[in-house]
């Protein structure tokens, strides 16, 4: 049990780790689970501790009274307890069963975890290894075009041109929604790095 506690307060540790994704829900719910199950367990444990102390006592009162009573009615006692631990057997075997089934869903959902983690993990370093690349891609760009963009403007299509040769600076703004086509912005970014050599 206290392997089982101690996963639990490990799993604990890990949701407040995860940002919150698929897995985080996943994991959220197989601890549910198994805190269920857990607590299913304690509860048919109790029963099973009270019901044996029940037979226990039972089996204690036949044996001081069986003096005087005769021994088919012992016999027949006997068989109702034997029967009466029979069942509370398979019902601690049920739970058992119970709770191994929910270790082996903790251990796979802590396997996909593990996975998602190093999935997260190789996003995050292509990423990261991706930013350079396009900083140096940017600026070619702008070298280039001497197109300077405003990406705070979500709505338009806004920055300025540096049009080296006439010293210059022309800021643009183009409507999204009046603007049929992005061939049609690109041909009025020309049409301002053109003059640059008009």
């Amino acid at each position: 049990m206290s392997t089982l506690v101690e996963t639990i307060k490990v799993m604990g540790e890990y949701m407040e780790a995860l940002d919150q994704t698929a897995g985080a829900d996943l994991i959220l719910q197989s601890v549910q689970a198994l805190r269920e199950t857990k607590a299913i367990a304690a509860r048919q444990e109790t029963r099973v501790k009270e019901i044996v102390r029940d037979l226990t006592k039972r089996n204690d009162d036949m044996t001081m009274r069986l003096a005087d009573p005769p021994a088919k009615k012992f016999v027949a006692q006997q068989h109702v307890v034997a029967a009466s631990m029979q069942r509370v057997e398979r019902d601690i075997a049920a739970i058992e069963n119970r709770v191994r089934d929910e270790q082996g869903t903790l251990e796979r959902v802590e396997g996909e975890h593990n996975a998602l983690a190093a999935q997260k993990e190789a996003a995050n370093e292509a990423a990261l290894s991706d930013v350079p690349a396009a900083k140096s891609t940017l600026a070619l760009y702008h070298s280039v075009s001497g197109i300077t963009w405003d990406y705070d403007s979500k709505a338009n299509v806004k920055g300025y041109v540096h049009l080296v040769d006439k010293d210059q600076v022309r800021a643009f703004e183009f409507k999204r929604e009046a603007m049929r086509s992005r061939m049609e912005v690109a041909n009025k970014l020309w049409d301002l790095m053109w003059e640059n050599y008009a």
